[in-house]
């Protein structure tokens, strides 16, 4: 969460420097760093359509002050979080559940801000679709359908094509939790860790009922 208050505190700076006289809320930061979030990884022609733009110039703005300030490269320290590279690190919660951040992240967002989908289709829906394709074109194969449907959903390894799982056991867990956290942060009144906060409660109090945000839903 350390990566998430890094990217607050200059979202903060930014906003004032750009007009000194206007009002910051929670709402204008929790989107540039939700943006900032999702940047390295779902910054697609098809995520900008459903989410929008990233702010590009508040991209350039933190990443020079980070290192200008702290002598680091914010793709370095972090990255490995945020990417979509074979090195990606994963988080384990309290519950010993696995975090994919930007994914995490990316749907948070969707779930924050009006998107011209339903929200769902930002993660559990646009998942579950895409694993289903996926069975679908593999129909073909010496299996039944639901020997396919338990290779492809809630799986954490390869399967036989060796594809990753488009529905995997991380997105189980993101999604599920991105839909209480973008309650948390539309909730907030602090506009100085308005993300990282939300963060903080839904994983000290929430996510070990993570699954009946599906039903809610």
């Amino acid at each position: 969460n350390s990566c998430v208050k890094i990217i607050e505190k200059y979202a903060v700076q930014y906003l004032k420097e750009a007009n000194e006289n206007a009002i910051i809320n929670a709402d204008k930061v929790a989107i540039l760093v939700l943006n900032a979030l999702r940047y390295y990884k779902y910054n697609s022609g098809q995520w900008k359509f459903t989410l929008g733009e990233i702010d590009v110039n508040f991209m350039e703005y933190f990443t020079r002050k980070y290192q200008e300030e702290e002598g680091k490269i914010f793709s370095l320290e972090y990255g490995h979080y945020l990417s979509d590279d074979d090195d990606m690190y994963l988080l384990v919660d309290n519950n010993n559940s696995v975090i994919d951040f930007a994914h995490l992240s990316a749907t948070t967002e969707g779930y924050y801000k009006s998107a011209i989908v339903p929200k769902f289709w930002t993660g559990w829906g646009g998942d579950l679709a895409t694993a289903m394709a996926r069975v679908q074109s593999r129909r073909n194969e010496n299996k039944s359908i639901n020997e396919l449907a338990n290779e492809i959903v809630c799986s954490g390894v390869k399967g036989t094509d060796g594809h990753q799982s488009p529905f995997n056991y991380s997105d189980t867990c993101c999604d599920a939790d991105a839909i209480k956290i973008a309650e948390l942060i539309k909730k907030s009144d602090d506009y100085t860790n308005p993300v990282s906060k939300a963060i903080e409660t839904y994983y000290c109090e929430y996510s070990q009922n993570r699954y009946k945000y599906y039903i809610e839903d």
